[in-house]
């Protein structure tokens, strides 16, 4: 029984960590969303619905944080110092210190899409696993020639 607690005590850390990152992260993206909605010249309509879900996806992620934290408080007792709450903590740091890395280019894929129009409409073409590198080929070259580089890596050739 002690294992079966320590090991699930590590699980929930590390998916805390992620549920954590993700409330901060998509609470970060409902103000970009709604700071364009004030100030960018983008479509009012689709900064709106970002900022929305944004909102929505931040209470979900935070119910899922702190609901998760409440019941896996009613197994193990994280007052006092035992191997079940320090293997919890360790597995939360850590999934804190590896999920971290992804929220700069999150944010950043998020307000080019806010405040950008032509990285708006050509985003969404790209493969979901390659938009944060495009965002960050984007900031560094911000032109139309960087958003059609797909088109033309994956034409046949002759």
């Amino acid at each position: 029984m002690f294992v079966l607690l320590v090991v699930a005590a590590m699980i929930w850390g590390a998916l805390s960590a992620l549920s954590f990152l993700q409330t901060i992260t998509s609470f970060v993206a409902a103000l970009i969303f709604l700071s364009a909605l004030l100030f960018s010249g983008r479509n009012r309509g689709d900064n709106a619905l970002g900022c929305s879900v944004m909102i929505v996806q931040t209470a979900f992620f935070g119910v899922l944080f702190l609901g998760g934290n409440w019941i896996s408080s009613l197994v193990i007792d994280y007052v006092s110092v035992n191997a079940a709450s320090i293997a919890g903590l360790i597995a939360f740091v850590a999934g804190c210190i590896f999920f971290a890395r992804e929220v700069p280019g999150r944010l950043l894929l998020t307000r080019l899409t806010a405040f950008d129009p032509m990285f708006a409409m050509m985003v969404n073409r790209w493969p979901r696993g390659e938009r944060v590198t495009l965002a960050k080929r984007y900031q560094r070259i911000p032109t139309s020639e960087t958003l059609t580089e797909i088109y033309r890596q994956s034409a046949p050739r002759s």
